[in-house]
């Protein structure tokens, strides 16, 4: 299995808020807007492998600031750590106000994608292809988010 690049499966996506996204506070509903986060890094990882995918993990998300009716949203996720058998996707999420064109970041997570073998098992996933230093950074940040997950999950078990 050939390492492959982050940017061949980075995915931007973008939307309009419309009147059926919003909350009864008046801005975008975090649960459609999560449903979108979760749609992306999934179309990251399974263009990354090829194969069908299933999200294992989401870290947290702080919404930062909310989406009106009318703004543009705009998704995109990029593969930034792989292990041997899972995936960590960067999604970053940027409104725009439509009439302004005026930008800000709504919120930022990782998710974490296992591949599955034709039997619904987990396979093994290609590795990341690190071409920059700041690649390098990335996928080092990634592993410690991984070995942090892999503690917590086993701290788990214990109890």
């Amino acid at each position: 299995m050939f390492p492959k690049r982050s940017k061949d499966s980075e995915t931007i996506t973008c939307f309009t808020v419309m009147p059926n996204d919003m909350n009864h506070q008046g801005s975008l509903f975090g649960g459609k807007l999560l449903q979108e986060i979760d749609m992306v890094a999934g179309m990251v990882a399974t263009r990354h492998v090829r194969r069908n995918c299933v999200t294992a993990s989401v870290d947290r998300v702080n919404f930062k600031r909310p989406a009106k009716e009318g703004d543009y949203i705009t998704i995109h996720g990029k593969i930034v750590y792989t292990s041997t058998r899972s995936m960590e996707v960067s999604v970053s999420v940027e409104a725009e106000k439509r009439l302004t064109g005026r930008k800000y970041e709504i919120c930022h997570s990782y998710l974490t994608f296992v591949a599955l073998d034709d039997d619904d098992r987990p396979e093994e996933v290609p590795q990341l292809l690190l071409e920059t230093d700041e690649d390098r950074i990335i996928f080092e940040e990634g592993r410690q988010r991984y070995e942090q997950r892999k503690r917590e999950r086993d701290a788990s078990k214990i109890q």
